[in-house]
């Protein structure tokens, strides 16, 4: 569920920066609650507007560009609880 609100929070901000959809590449980073998505690589210059527009969801404790237009998203710690075992 949680990874499905990520895809869609990733497809939101990317129809708000004004780009076409993009698969999120999403997976977990081994820290719990954090995901990386490589959506936004070969874009560099839109990661960052990407980020700010994640990071205003009030679930997502962190969004951040990490590499060459990857995004590293960490939800809130009451957004992780949430998740079923």
């Amino acid at each position: 569920m949680l990874t499905r609100d990520l895809r869609d929070a990733i497809a939101r901000a990317f129809a708000a920066a004004g780009l076409a959809p993009a698969d999120p590449g999403l997976r977990p980073t081994g820290t719990p609650g954090q995901y990386a998505s490589s959506a936004a690589l070969g874009r560099p210059a839109a990661a960052q507007p990407l980020a700010a527009t994640l990071a205003a969801e009030p679930w997502i404790a962190r969004a951040e560009v990490t590499g060459p237009g990857y995004l590293t998203v960490t939800v809130t710690p009451a957004a992780f609880a949430a998740l079923p075992e």
